[in-house]
């Protein structure tokens, strides 16, 4: 795939959205968003590649390590096809994953043969959430720059087929909760009731739930994924229910342009998801503009 210009390009048939309608949070949850373009895998790309990759990078991303390499993810959709997963039988060990790290752990890159992500991290509370526009302008830079580097060695086309947008927030029981299974203060579903009083209050509880992502004539294009769980801060002990949402599916087209119009409809499912599963009590909280 050869270098894009900046602008998404949705095909007419995708959903639209009013960009005024968008839910607004003065001080939103989030403590990581994640945007990640899966391909065919680059069979030719080994660690002597990432090596000479990572001078492309290194006067920003400093730090470097070496990780297992992530599963390749695909939506089905249909009866036959239940799972999103899809198992490949390899006879070499897998892959690995590279991380290109800022110095203060903000700004990620992960490459692989068939993966290339960019994460943001909330490195503490006083730092600013720098806003999806801001976040996918530095995976454009970014990509284009893998995309060079690809180009350059002859390691072939990249060739999208999957798309994720993940935004990860934290609820902490010590701000909004008593305990750890007080979902019902945070997710709009979940009463929390019981059909009597055999069962006290739960000491721990989660949820996990997927929504279709349709096109305007009801075909599916991907699904939005909700999970909430209980998590613990090792060292501090402070207690969090995770909240993440992740819309995955394929760009319409394999180019920039089509990863970008995916990544654009996904924020729009992410934000309007969250806004719509969570509680009004919390969009207080959240400083819902």
């Amino acid at each position: 795939m050869r270098s894009m210009p900046h602008a998404s390009d949705s095909p007419a048939d995708w959903p639209s959205f009013d960009a005024a309608s968008r839910p607004e949070f003065g001080r939103p949850p989030v403590v990581e968003v994640v945007l990640s373009c899966q391909f065919s895998p680059l069979m030719t790309l080994g660690m002597p590649h990432v090596g000479l990759l990572w001078d492309r990078y290194r006067l920003e991303f400093t730090e470097f390590e070496d990780k297992p390499a992530l599963p390749h993810v695909v939506e089905h959709f249909g009866p036959s096809r239940p799972s999103s997963l899809e198992f490949r039988v390899v006879t070499e060990p897998a892959p690995e994953r590279a991380w290109f790290k800022t110095k203060n752990g903000t700004h990620m890159l992960q490459i692989q043969r068939d993966r290339f992500i960019l994460n943001w991290r909330r490195s503490n509370w006083t730092e600013p959430y720098p806003r999806y526009p801001s976040v996918k302008k530095r995976f454009i830079d970014n990509f284009n720059r893998f995309d060079e580097f690809v180009n350059d060695f002859a390691l072939g086309v990249i060739e999208p087929d999957q798309c994720e947008v993940t935004y990860v927030n934290h609820i902490y029981v010590d701000e909004h909760l008593d305990s750890l299974g007080q979902l019902e203060r945070i997710l709009q579903p979940w009463s929390g009731n019981r059909s009597d009083d055999f069962l006290s209050a739960p000491e721990e509880a989660a949820a996990q739930a997927k929504f279709r992502i349709s096109d305007v004539k009801g075909n599916p294009i991907g699904r939005l994924h909700i999970k909430a769980e209980p998590r613990l801060i090792i060292g501090s002990g402070r207690q969090l229910i995770q909240l993440t949402l992740t819309a995955r599916g394929a760009p319409h087209s394999a180019s920039l342009s089509g990863v970008l119009a995916f990544f654009d409809l996904g924020r729009e499912y992410v934000v309007r998801g969250f806004t719509s599963i969570t509680t009004l009590d919390m969009h207080k909280a959240w400083e819902r503009q």
